[in-house]
């Protein structure tokens, strides 16, 4: 508004000096008259302008609030998605430390943070320790489970409740993953060995064939039919743990379902594949 002010005063000024230089002088009434006509023109002009910034105001305070309303829809449903998943983990949690008592409180059972051996354990040692190690395999498969581990391993492990509390803890862990690796479920192994080292292992609280059933139904069921490696990482969402499986386990996952016909490899190398429905 300034700026049309000062075109319209220069302008005024220049017509004044033409006027005069053409000798035609004017009134101080005519030339109050011009200047109130002038007033009036830039009064109208910015009550047009002020009208037009108003009316942008309004309408992007619109569109803020619209966006603002839509964002915090979202988030609120966000935020009670969020809410039931950490509600059901924390019910397995609890669920995980009242089956395994003697896991939640060290102080009262102290006996299952020490290695059984003949000198504590008399004739019986062998009894106890079978029956030591077998429950500390349990709750580490159930543990494992319950907070989503595919690899253990043992410099890790012994900073855990209720690890951490362990007499001898990396002789006890050590024990207690020889033993999940030397057995099975049916025909499938509980874990193996990663690398030469043997201090670290992938545990499997759940078969490959088991994920390769979970994978099958959650396609068919409208995840898709065409998966590359971050298409098959969304399945997550519906079957806890599946995304953070290891690549080689995925690879295997699929190679199981293309035995039962029901996936074919697109790419082998790049994890690209299609899920079959039977008979089609």
């Amino acid at each position: 508004m300034e700026w049309n002010e000062l075109n319209m005063e220069e302008g005024i000024k220049k017509k004044k000096e033409q006027e005069e230089e053409k000798g035609e002088e004017k009134s101080v009434e005519d030339l109050e008259n011009e200047l109130k006509k002038l007033q009036q023109k830039i009064n109208a002009s910015t009550g047009i302008a002020k009208r037009k910034l108003a009316k942008k105001i309004e309408n992007n305070s619109k569109i803020s609030e619209h966006k603002s309303v839509n964002l915090s829809t979202n988030m609120i449903s966000l935020s009670e998605t969020e809410i039931k998943k950490e509600d059901e983990r924390g019910t397995q949690i609890k669920k995980l430390w009242e089956i395994y008592k003697w896991a939640d409180n060290h102080e009262k059972f102290p006996w299952m943070y020490f290695i059984p051996d003949k000198k504590s354990s008399g004739d019986n040692w062998k009894e106890n320790f079978e029956a030591w190690k077998n429950d500390w395999v349990k709750f580490t498969i159930d543990w494992a489970r319950v907070y989503i581990f595919h690899i253990l391993d043992m410099y890790e492990i012994v900073k855990e409740k209720p690890y951490i509390f362990l007499n001898e803890r990396e002789k006890a862990i050590n024990i207690i993953f020889k033993n999940l690796v030397d057995m099975k479920r049916g025909k499938n192994k509980l874990a193996q060995w990663i690398g030469k080292d043997k201090n670290k292992i992938r545990i499997y609280w759940r078969s490959l064939d088991e994920w390769a059933n979970l994978l099958y139904e959650w396609a068919i069921n409208g995840g898709g039919d065409i998966f590359t490696l971050i298409d098959l990482k969304k399945a997550g969402e519906e079957i806890p743990g599946f995304d953070t499986l290891p690549d080689e386990d995925i690879r295997e996952i699929i190679n199981i379902l293309v035995r039962q016909k029901k996936a074919r490899w697109i790419d082998k190398q790049l994890i690209r594949v299609k899920i079959l429905v039977k008979g089609l």
